[in-house]
């Protein structure tokens, strides 16, 4: 597995640990989903994972499949601080599909920029969540 790869699977387990903890304040954190694509897996795995829609190219690395003002659900392609980490080509026409049908996407680097877009989503005080179009993919950055 790739050292950006390794380091997106820490931060996404770090995410979802801090919304284990945070599911008081926000019950909607129970939905959070993650994806397998940053996991290693033995061959015979990965055949029956794509096999049953588990694994795809492109597919964000976390899920809330819950709806904010005019938005479906947020998804979020999470990134290094490595310079240079951006979404590969799939990555892009995945997210930008998404949000042709309604969702809230965001581009995270690191894992406090991550749980601010959460937050904001949930809070609906992302740019564009009053009544307006997101906009281009959001980039959220540890600040």
């Amino acid at each position: 597995m790739a050292k950006n790869k390794q380091i997106e699977f820490r931060y996404q387990c770090q995410i979802f640990q801090w919304a284990d903890r945070n599911q008081d304040k926000y019950p909607e954190l129970a939905f959070l989903e993650g994806s397998m694509n940053g996991v290693r897996l033995l061959p015979g795995v990965i055949q029956k994972a794509k096999a049953a829609g588990c694994l795809k190219k492109g597919r964000p690395d976390i899920h809330l499949p819950v709806k904010r003002g005019n938005f479906g659900a947020l998804f979020i392609e999470l990134k290094t601080e490595e310079e240079g980490s951006k979404p590969d080509p799939d990555q892009e026409i995945y997210l930008t599909g998404l949000q042709a049908l309604g969702n809230y996407v965001a581009v995270c680097i690191g894992v406090e920029a991550t749980k601010k877009a959460i937050i904001g989503y949930l809070e609906e005080i992302l740019e564009g969540m009053n009544g307006s179009d997101q906009g281009p993919l959001g980039w959220w950055n540890n600040i």
